[in-house]
Order: structure tokens, then C-alpha cells, then sequence
């Protein structure tokens, strides 16, 4: 059993954080914790996610939790409302 350094784990970590912090496409974030299922959270995400790819958009949607949802928003307004 091989075991994995800090530097090793830090290393993919930063790898992963990068692309969710600076996302090459448009990134659609979805507030998802429990308060926000009562009012529907969970049809949202599934609609948008539907929505993206029915319409072919450059673009991901991601469930957050609030923290997540603090991270810079990019313009998503482009993304949305082309038809």
C-alpha cells in the first residue's frame, strides 16, 4: 500500500478547485441544502440541468451548498435566456 503525501494530495486538490473557481465555461450554481429542497431546489436543478442540454449550451449547472454558492458568479444571464 502505497501512501499519498500532503504535497500529492494538495496538488490534485488545487487541480480540482481551479476549475470550479475559474470555470472555463459558464458555471450555473444551485443553492442545494435542505432548506432550499422544501422550496424546490431539486426541480430547479433538474430543470436547468435539462434545459443546458436540450438547448445545447456552453455551459455546467452544479449543486452547492451555501459556501459554494459565495464564489464569484459568472455572467449566466448570456447563457439563459438564448433560445
Amino acid at each position: 500500500m502505497t501512501l499519498t503525501t500532503y504535497q500529492d494530495l494538495r496538488t490534485k486538490a488545487d487541480e480540482v478547485w481551479a476549475r470550479i473557481a475559474n470555470p472555463p465555461r459558464t458555471l450555473i450554481r444551485v443553492v442545494d441544502a435542505t432548506c432550499s429542497r422544501v422550496v424546490g431546489a431539486g426541480d430547479t436543478l433538474e430543470r436547468l440541468r435539462q434545459e443546458v442540454q436540450t438547448r445545447g449550451l456552453d455551459a455546467d449547472v452544479m449543486a452547492t451548498g451555501y459556501r459554494w454558492s459565495k464564489l464569484p458568479a459568472r455572467a449566466v444571464n448570456q447563457c439563459c435566456t438564448r433560445r
